[in-house]
C-alpha cells in the first residue's frame, strides 16, 4: 500500500510531508520505464486518496479503479463464489455450530458481506470469511487485525455527530482525492476515510438529475459492533468488557418497560466515567456564546453515550429526529415499546414532558401497535450525571 508511510503519520504532519516527497522519487521514473518497454502492467494499491501530494504528479497517467464498473468484484468474494468454493468449509461449519445450511449463510451475510462499489455488488470480506472457517464462530476478526486509533480521535476531537454515520449522502465529487494538510481541520474528511479505510462503504445508488447519489453506510455487522465498541471506549475511556454486565441489563429493562431499571444502569456507567474526560463546566471569560456552546456540548455529550450503548446492543434508536415542530431527542424501539425521549440539561423533567406533548412529537408515531412511552431524562453538570427522570404511557384517546 503506496500510502502507508503517510497514513501512519496523518497526525504528524511534518513527518507525513516528509515521506510524501520520498515517495514521489520512487514513483517518478516509472512513466519513462513503460515508454521505453519495460513496464507491461503497473497495479498500485492503497488505502486513501491524496491532491497536492505530488506522488503521482510524473506519473500522471494512472487509472483510479475505486469506483470503475469494471473492478467492482475485484477484490473481495461474491455470494456465487461463497457457495461453490467454499462448500466443504460450509458443511464443516453447519455441523460444528448446529445450524442449517440456511441459517448458517444468512448468519455469515449478517456478518461478512456488504463491501460495494457501485450499490449492486456485494463482497464478503475475505480474511474474515477464512478465520470464520477455520474458528467457527462469529467474531470481529477484520477489526482485530489494526485499531484505527486515529480514526476514533478524529471523531472524538472533532465531536462528529455519530449518528449520521450509519446515513450519509454523497456525490461524485466525494470520490476524488483529499488534503493532507487538511485533515486535522476539516470535519467533511472523516468521511473519505472512514470510506476509503473500509469502515463505510456504498449502500446503494439513486440517481437525482441525472447524477449519482451515494448512500454510504456500515457494511455489515462484523464492522458496525466492532466500531461502536471502540467509540464507546473512547467517550467513556472504559474498556467495553468493564460495562458489559451493564449492556445487558439495559437491554433487557428497555424490552419490558423497567425505565427504574434502566436509569440505575445509565447513573452506574456516567459514574464510571472520569471527570476529566467531561466538558468543562465553566470557562474563564467567556461570552455568551461560548456559554451557549458548552451548554450544548453537555448535553451532546450524554446523549452520544446513550447513542452508542444502545446502537451496540442493535436496539433501534434515531437521534434528533425532525418533525414539523421541532427535534426529538432519541426514538427508541423495541419488540413492544416506542420511547420518546427528551434530554434536558438542569432542567424539569417536567418541561421535557410537557414539550413532547406541546410539540405534537407524538402524531407521527399513531400508527404504531407498539405501546408509546415518554420519557424525560434531566442530566447535571454538577454530578455528571443522571438527576432526574420521569415518564408516562401515553393513552390514545
Amino acid at each position: 500500500e503506496y500510502d502507508k508511510p503517510i497514513i501512519d503519520f496523518i497526525t504528524e504532519p511534518e513527518k507525513a510531508a516528509k515521506n510524501r516527497s520520498i515517495l514521489k522519487q520512487l514513483f517518478a521514473p516509472l512513466k519513462d520505464f513503460e515508454a521505453e518497454g519495460y513496464i507491461k502492467l503497473l497495479f498500485i494499491t492503497g488505502v486513501t486518496k491524496f491532491t497536492k501530494v505530488s506522488i503521482f504528479s510524473d506519473l500522471n497517467n494512472l487509472t483510479d479503479l475505486t469506483i470503475d464498473p469494471l473492478a467492482v468484484d475485484v477484490v473481495g468474494i461474491t455470494e456465487t463464489e461463497l457457495t461453490t468454493y467454499f462448500e466443504k468449509n460450509i458443511q464443516q461449519t453447519t455441523q460444528a455450530m448446529e445450524l442449517s445450511k440456511e441459517n448458517l449463510l444468512k448468519e455469515m451475510k449478517f456478518w461478512y458481506d456488504g463491501y460495494s462499489w457501485d450499490g449492486k455488488t456485494f463482497l464478503y470480506n475475505p480474511f474474515s470469511i477464512l478465520n470464520f472457517f477455520r474458528k467457527k464462530y462469529f467474531g470481529q476478526y477484520w477489526f482485530a487485525t489494526g485499531t484505527p486509533t486515529f480514526l476514533i480521535e478524529l471523531i472524538r476531537h472533532q465531536k462528529i455527530t455519530l449518528m449520521t454515520l450509519e446515513e450519509k449522502h454523497v456525490t461524485s465529487g466525494f470520490f476524488n482525492k483529499f488534503d493532507l494538510e487538511e485533515i486535522n481541520k476539516r470535519n467533511k474528511y472523516l468521511y473519505h476515510l472512514l470510506f476509503q479505510t473500509g469502515y463505510l462503504t456504498i449502500r446503494s445508488v439513486t440517481l437525482k438529475y441525472n447524477m449519482p447519489y451515494f448512500h454510504l453506510g456500515y457494511p455489515n455487522q462484523e464492522v458496525r459492533q466492532a466500531f461502536l465498541s471502540n467509540l464507546l471506549e473512547a467517550y467513556t475511556y472504559q474498556p467495553s468488557e468493564n460495562i458489559g454486565d451493564a449492556f445487558f441489563h439495559i437491554y433487557d429493562a428497555l424490552a419490558e418497560n423497567d425505565l427504574v431499571a434502566f436509569i440505575r444502569q445509565l447513573k452506574i456507567l456516567f459514574s464510571g466515567i472520569a471527570y476529566y474526560v467531561f466538558p468543562r463546566k465553566k470557562q474563564k471569560n467567556a461570552t455568551a456564546e461560548d456559554e451557549e456552546k458548552n451548554f450544548l456540548a453537555w448535553e451532546g455529550y450524554f446523549q452520544t453515550v446513550i447513542y452508542l450503548i444502545l446502537s451496540f446492543l442493535n436496539i433501534n434508536i434515531k437521534t434528533e429526529m425532525p418533525k414539523h415542530k421541532g427535534r426529538i431527542d432519541g426514538v427508541i424501539e423495541t419488540d413492544k415499546y416506542l420511547y420518546i425521549m427528551e434530554y434536558k440539561l438542569e432542567t424539569s423533567t417536567t418541561i421535557a414532558l410537557g414539550q413532547i406533548k406541546e410539540r405534537d412529537y407524538i402524531m407521527s408515531y399513531l400508527n404504531t401497535k407498539k405501546t408509546i412511552v415518554l420519557v424525560g431524562i434531566a442530566f447535571g453538570r454538577e454530578e455528571r450525571n443522571v438527576i432526574d427522570w420521569k415518564s408516562e404511557i401515553w393513552e390514545q384517546n
